[in-house]
């Protein structure tokens, strides 16, 4: 019988929204009922079985009848110069089945029964061994179990199952088993890939200092009936993957200019704002003009019983404090702020860009676009799930359109949103100023404004003005107030009622708004950011990361693949590195990463997630595809 490979229509796993995703495909139900049952096909008849292949039985009863295989690792490729498929901490797990006998690899994976076997992968092993991993590739020493089990089956009926990643020990993949943020299984340092000797492209990352991919939750799931398959039928193979999240971290001196000019403008204003406090010439107007006002109001007082005069000489006017709460633009500057979608966040403090490629991708494309027009439709309604075999979302010029659009308009509303800060810290700020007049008085009846027995001290009059720089600039009633208390022990009678009462009527309209026109007039055009930040650090950045995801992704310099698969029924056509890949066998991966393929074993091909599923062989036929069972 000729032997024809055919792989069976896609099935994916569509995510729930949220941060819990649940694996529900047909494509699972059926393969989980082909470990407890055989599978048949109604269109296959006996008579046509053995017309075939006389010594063996249908599809209805092929137990003891095939040998095959099933494989599942959480990590697979080459990196540089090193082959992960040769490192025995990086191993995963091999199910093979003679026809008779099942057999595993390594010894030591976990007997599930029903010839079906896991080994998780020890991540901590693996890190502790020198394998030139640290640097490149960091796998989380504390991932949460169940995102790096590794799981084979192969039976004498000719089922197989491979699958890694978030695989349960039964054979199925979901990420229902995590409460709250799904965990990342690996970080690509693409920074030091870029520069390392056998690639020496960090000169498409210049004023980068730190490009990372960060990999979630991923699992890749192959099952095969290698009776059907053996009649070349559509059907005999189903191949699922899944995916949480894929991010992309870009850190820079560029990025950070703008958290840089930022803070300087808070620094600027925190000092200028302190050197107003305690600076007795900085009022030197308002105390001139309040003299004078006052001149009108008391300047010499004259009464039988109590004779006081002001000494303007020896007056003095300070700001005693000026209480301006930065902390809200500070936060601007060190927290993580992201636009709406959530696709693009900016650090500025780090000189961080964080991308959310899944969030990303959604907002790249307007559902309810005209039919036709460029960037119109739906197509990654599930982010990274529910892709064609072999897709690269991130080649997509609209990706890289809203990209630069969102991080644009990120940006600039960040620099509103410090300017609108920095002018709402002054306007609340509180102010504290006084002025303070000396008083004297004289013991006998004046003669003419002449005091017989000499003027004498009687305390200090003390005016008050307390408020918001707002509450000055508009005189809100309360804002000024004069302290008696110090004059002659605070008994003044009648005259002093007289003095205060006349001097508010005449201080309270001016002086709140005086003492806040030379706040404002000294800090009021500090509280902004230069008129250029745009021109000089917004644009920058925005040039910065658009030329990086340009370079890499849209010329060809990292591919990234979601759902591989070699021999595809659909979509696109397969990893180079996966064409040689024995006849009969069907490999799926997650997530697959390669860095300029055409360098040969100097390059980069990463899987996450992969699971492999025969050849299959009668053992009525030859054998040679499964010799090594």
């Amino acid at each position: 019988m000729s032997r024809t490979r055919k792989t069976a229509s896609q099935r994916t796993i569509r995510p729930r929204i949220g941060s819990v995703y649940v694996l529900v495909a047909a494509a699972l139900t059926l393969a989980l009922g082909a470990q407890g049952s055989v599978v048949t096909d109604a269109t296959w008849t006996d008579s046509e079985w053995i017309a075939a292949n006389a010594s063996t039985s249908s599809c209805l009863t092929p137990d003891g009848h095939f040998a095959t295989r099933g494989e599942g690792r959480v990590l697979s490729g080459s990196l540089l110069t090193l082959d992960l498929d040769t490192i025995a901490e990086a191993r995963g797990v091999v199910a093979t089945n003679d026809g008779t006998t099942s057999t595993r690899d390594p010894i030591t994976a976990q007997d599930l029964g029903n010839d079906a076997y896991a080994n998780p992968l020890d991540v901590e092993a693996l890190q502790l061994i020198e394998v030139g991993l640290t640097g490149v590739l960091e796998l989380p020493l504390d991932t949460e179990t169940g995102v790096v089990n590794q799981y084979a089956r192969a039976t004498n009926a000719g089922v197989a199952i491979g699958a890694a990643g978030t695989v349960s020990n039964d054979g199925g993949i979901s990420l229902e088993q995590f409460e709250g943020d799904v965990p990342d299984l690996a970080t690509v340092k693409l920074s030091e890939l870029l520069n390392s000797p056998g690639i020496g492209l960090g000169s498409l990352i210049q004023n980068v200092t730190d490009l990372e991919l960060t990999i979630g939750a991923v699992a890749g799931r192959a099952w095969l009936d290698g009776c059907r398959d053996i009649w070349g039928s559509d059907d005999s193979v189903s191949r699922d993957y899944l995916t949480s999240h894929l991010d992309l971290d870009l850190t820079s001196p560029t990025v950070g200019a703008l958290g840089t000019t930022m803070s300087s403008t808070v620094g600027t204003l925190e000092t200028t704002t302190d050197s107003l406090i305690g600076d007795e010439n900085a009022l030197n107007g308002v105390l001139s003009t309040v003299l004078d006002l006052l001149v009108g109001v008391v300047g010499t007082v004259t009464s039988l019983l109590l004779p006081i005069k002001l000494i303007g000489d020896e007056a003095t006017a300070s700001i005693v404090n000026i209480n301006l709460d930065l902390d809200p633009v500070r936060a601007l500057i060190d927290q993580p702020i992201a636009d709406d979608e959530g696709a693009v966040s900016v650090t500025l403090s780090e000189g961080l860009v964080h991308i959310d490629t899944v969030a990303l991708l959604g907002a790249a494309y307007d559902p309810d676009g005209p039919p036709g027009a460029a960037c119109t439709g739906d197509p990654y309604s599930q982010g990274l799930n529910e892709l064609a075999p072999n897709t690269e979302p991130l080649t997509d010029e609209c990706v890289l359109t809203a990209l630069t659009t969102r991080l644009g308009a990120l940006l600039g509303d960040i620099v509103q949103d410090v300017n609108t800060a920095l002018e709402t810290a002054l306007d609340n700020a509180a102010v504290s100023a006084e002025i303070r007049i000396p008083v004297e008085r004289c013991n006998t009846l004046p003669v003419l404004g002449v005091c017989p027995s000499g003027w004498t001290a009687a305390g200090d009059l003390l005016i008050q003005v307390q408020g918001s720089l707002t509450e000055l600039l508009a005189n809100t009633s309360g804002s000024v107030t004069i302290d008696t208390s110090a004059l002659l022990g605070g008994v003044l009678g009648e005259l002093v009622d007289t003095l205060v009462s006349g001097a508010l009527g005449v201080l309270s309209p001016v002086l709140g708004g005086l003492v806040g026109n030379v706040v404002l007039g000294t800090l009021g055009d500090l509280a902004e950011l230069p008129s250029d930040v745009i021109i000089t650090t917004v644009k920058p950045i925005v040039e910065l990361v658009g030329g990086v995801y340009e370079g890499l992704f849209l010329d060809g310099v990292v591919a990234l693949t979601i759902n591989a698969q070699n021999d595809p029924q659909s979509g696109n056509a397969e990893p180079g590195d996966w064409a040689a890949i024995t006849e009969g066998r069907y490999d799926v991966a997650a997530i697959r990463l390669g860095v300029l393929d055409s360098l040969g074993n100097a390059a980069v091909w990463l899987y996450l997630g992969r699971g492999s599923v025969g050849p299959a062989c009668s053992l009525a036929q030859s054998r040679q595809l499964c010799a090594g069972y």
